[in-house]
């Protein structure tokens, strides 16, 4: 500060300890103090300014204003509104009550103001903005946008309102509008790491990965301390599959808040991902101490457990699944099995989740035949065929498009439901629980002969089918998937007739195979799995042999009993354990692991091996 401002600032310092000051000096004083962010002198020269002018407005509207700077919401709401009873036309005030209210959550209320102050001046780009937000925070998305565009309308360089355009159309689930607006925000100011964390979190959300961690870095580097962009970093990193740098992201936006709930959520997740369960527990154990419902992380922490093997307290926890927004529970009108006698009484076991899931837990199905009455499974209606011949002592149903299980419960005369995930928790509470069947499901017998002959027909030499493809979320689907061109070295063995199991449209990436390595993938159109599960089944039971990636075809195979590799992640679903060669769930599976993240080289070369052996016997 100059000496002359110091001067200034003492001499009017002395006035307002004079009793008859100028009230203008008075002001300027506190104005300056304000400016300069020394709120409490700047409070005490306001206050007074008001024992020598006790309606002055603009005093009365000054102070409301660092009132709410100082969360004095209340206060300020007083001070404004009379500063308005004296000048009802100041579309200042209006406006700046309005955004008292809106920080302060009551939407509504500041919707009225910020509409009061445009009706007095319509061509205020930031009254159009910060209406647009109230709105927008009212779920009033149409109204929200129409004040935005205005706002850009009048103020067409607005970076805060670009970027506000950007967000409203994210959460409206259009986010190429939204990567458009945020382009042009950036245009105007590229200094303003809002801007790049949004654009870096849509770019996530378009599965651009690149170009979003290159976003939310150049956030980072304006703003080293911005722990949102640090965890949607993490979160584009772990999409991206670089898992290990993602739980670095997580654990640098802990260092800045250590309570961050999201980012300890998920760098459990990651961490399980990346085989450190224990880890993995213990920081969602931290997360479910600040959120002690949150289904989620109860959720996460239960597949922790179950990726270990800790059945006892794994299962209990994994009904948290029913309290997530993106499953909820379906009702029944009848009790919830708890593993009470079902003697006497007609039990229905109702599908969840995905078919493998389905075929999966189906393997629970015998035990509940012998523990109750009668048994009802409602399931797929693709599985139905195989359901009803492999248990003809239950009861099969298949699920309606409505899902609704009333009907049921009220046809069968159902006593007591369960989801089909809850039954291991009462029959597979240890692995010594899981019975060594050599399969669940039977095949129709009549296409099982006929895929018998079809492959007679193919000449002599293993028949082994392949599915390289696996799971429906983009980050799951990365990790998991082998690329049908580093299949290579297993084409190039003799003696074997390979049948292609990938469920989808996958005839472009056949012929590119048969065009790289001369080998001849055979498919058959008319069989779907999408479709026809019946005989998909079939076909399999022929095989010599099943290698896949992580999809319903493992669980499909196994079931069925047929001899199958499973090519598995080292971010592995926690089903097939830890460090396992096999698996508890089907006898005839043997499990191939990932050493390296994202390196199927190992994994490729032993199935090799393994392949060449069994060739030349």
């Amino acid at each position: 500060m100059t000496g002359r401002m110091i001067f200034r600032l003492g001499q009017l310092a002395a006035i307002i300890r004079d009793m008859d000051a100028n009230l203008s000096q008075v002001c300027s004083l506190a104005e300056e103090h304000h400016r300069q962010g020394r709120l409490a002198d700047a409070e005490t020269c306001y206050r007074r300014a008001l024992q020598l002018s006790p309606d002055e407005p603009d005093v009365l509207h000054a102070l409301g204003v660092l009132s709410s700077q100082v969360g004095r919401v209340q206060e300020a709401v007083e001070l404004i509104g009379r500063a308005i009873d004296v000048q009802p036309q100041a579309a200042h005030f209006h406006a700046n009550l309005g955004e008292v209210y809106r920080r302060d959550g009551q939407f509504p209320e500041a919707v009225t103001h910020y509409r009061h102050a445009l009706s007095l001046d319509p061509l205020s780009a930031q009254v159009h903005n910060n209406l647009g937000e109230a709105f927008r925070a009212l779920g009033r998305a149409d109204e929200a946008e129409r004040h935005f565009l205005q706002a850009i309308k009048l103020q067409p360089e607005f970076a805060e309102v670009l970027n506000n355009l950007g967000e409203l159309c994210r959460e409206s689930d259009r986010p190429e509008e939204a990567l458009a607006y945020y382009d042009l925000a950036l245009e105007v100011r590229a200094d303003l790491p809002q801007i790049h964390n949004n654009r870096g979190a849509v770019l996530t959300h378009l599965e651009q990965w690149d170009s979003a961690v290159e976003s939310l870095r150049q956030a980072i580097s304006l703003n080293p301390d911005y722990v949102e962009a640090h965890y949607n970093l993490a979160a584009a990193l772990r999409d991206r599959g670089d898992l290990e740098e993602a739980a670095e992201s997580y654990q640098q936006a802990l260092r800045i808040a250590p309570e961050h709930f999201d980012s300890l959520n998920n760098l459990g997740n990651t961490l399980r991902d990346l085989g450190n369960c224990t880890e993995a527990t213990t920081v969602l154990d931290r997360a479910i101490v600040l959120q002690p419902d949150h289904a989620g992380a109860h959720y996460n922490r239960s597949l922790c457990w179950l990726a270990q093997g800790d059945f006892a307290r794994g299962w209990p926890e994994h009904e948290w699944r029913w309290k997530r927004e993106e499953s909820p529970p379906r009702h029944a009108p009848r009790p919830l099995w708890r593993g009470e006698s079902l003697s006497g009484k007609t039990i229905l076991i109702h599908g969840e989740q995905g078919v493998g899931d389905e075929i999966m837990f189906a393997s629970c199905v015998p035990d509940m035949i012998a523990r109750a009455g009668r048994c009802v499974v409602e399931c797929d209606p693709r599985l139905k065929p195989l359901l009803s011949r492999s248990f003809p002592a239950a009861e099969i149903v298949a699920r309606g498009k409505s899902g609704n299980l009333a009907m049921i419960c009220e046809d069968y005369a159902i006593d007591v439901h369960s989801p089909a995930g809850n039954l291991p928790r009462y029959v597979r509470d240890g692995l010594s629980r899981f019975p060594q069947r050599e399969r669940f499901l039977v095949a129709n017998a009549a296409a099982v002969f006929t895929w018998k002959r079809r492959f007679e027909s193919l000449g002599t030499g293993l028949k082994i089918g392949i599915a390289w493809r696996g799971g429906t979320v983009p980050r799951v689907k990365r990790l998991r998937s082998i690329p049908l061109s580093q299949w290579g070295p297993l084409f190039d063995l003799s003696g074997v007739h390979w049948i292609s199991l990938q469920h989808g449209d996958h005839q472009e990436e056949l012929l590119s195979a048969a065009r790289q390595y001369g080998t001849k993938i055979h498919t058959w159109l008319e069989v779907d799995p999408l479709r026809d599960l019946e005989e998909f089944a079939s076909l399999i039971c022929k095989l010599d042999l099943v290698i896949s990636v992580d999809n319903t075809t493992v669980h499909m195979a196994g079931t069925l009993g047929t001899p199958t590799w499973v090519a598995l992640s080292q971010a592995a679903d926690w089903r097939w354990l830890r460090e396992r060669g096999d698996s508890p769930w089907y006898s005839s599976l043997r499990l191939f692991r990932q050493q390296r993240l994202g390196d199927w080289q190992d994994v490729l070369e032993h199935v090799v091996s393994e392949v060449r052996e069994l060739a030349e016997r």
